[in-house]
């Protein structure tokens, strides 16, 4: 059990990076979000993260931090994000 939760933990705490900055990097903080791709690229090249899953990940965290900077924009509210 904990040799597997070992494996996983590592592969999770990449893919929760990877969204999170790169929804911040969409909303226009200065974080390195491709840096991130091309090391979630390399760790998926090796088998230590599922290529699709990160993908989809990354483009779910793009489309909504772009989604979010739009609001901030136009209505200067990001908390209302879905109304």
């Amino acid at each position: 059990m904990l040799d597997t939760a070992a494996n996983t933990l590592p592969a999770y705490g990449l893919l929760a990076l990877l969204l999170i900055l790169i929804f911040l990097g969409s909303l226009g903080v200065p974080v390195p979000g491709s840096m991130l791709l091309f090391a979630a690229g390399a760790a998926a090249s090796a088998g230590l993260l599922n290529a699709p899953l990160a993908a989809l990940l990354a483009i779910v965290a793009a489309v909504l931090g772009d989604v979010g900077m739009l609001r901030l924009l136009v209505e200067g509210s990001v908390l209302c994000l879905w109304t």
